[in-house]
């Protein structure tokens, strides 16, 4: 179920955030919606979490903290930039104010329903399989 304080499935369809224009949402949960975008300037797609603020915590960042640490590492999408930045606004959109995530866009299913259909995927042993990778 959706919640309530997220705006309607595909509300800011056309709405542009830097140079990439939301042409669809693909993933929603507790404080944000994902968008698919497109730049047709240089014929790229990258996803867009956007966050209401009523919704947004004190610590919202520490999403892109997190994930920069994991940089280079080719199973994580990676982070390229958000708004608002220090002293800079936040995206406005039909009246309502969002921060905006840009992300890397990974083509398929996303995580939350992979592990739906498949709750055992993600053993101790994968867990393990991949720090190990990278430690």
């Amino acid at each position: 179920m959706r919640n309530s304080n997220l705006p309607p499935f595909n509300q800011l369809r056309g709405k542009r955030f830097f140079n990439y224009e939301l042409i669809e949402e693909i993933g929603n949960g507790k404080v944000g919606v994902v968008y698919k975008a497109y730049n047709k300037d240089i014929d790229h797609y990258r996803a867009i979490k956007i966050i209401p603020l009523k919704k947004l915590k004190s610590n919202w960042q520490m999403e892109i903290i997190k994930v920069a640490k994991l940089e280079g590492i080719p199973q994580v999408a990676q982070y390229h930039d958000h708004k608002p930045h220090e002293n800079e606004p936040y995206e406005v959109f039909d009246g309502n104010s969002y921060a905006c995530i840009l992300w890397e866009y990974v083509p398929g299913e996303n995580l939350s329903n992979f592990l739906k259909k498949r709750p055992n995927a993600i053993t101790l042993e994968f867990i393990k399989q991949v720090i190990d990778q990278y430690t």
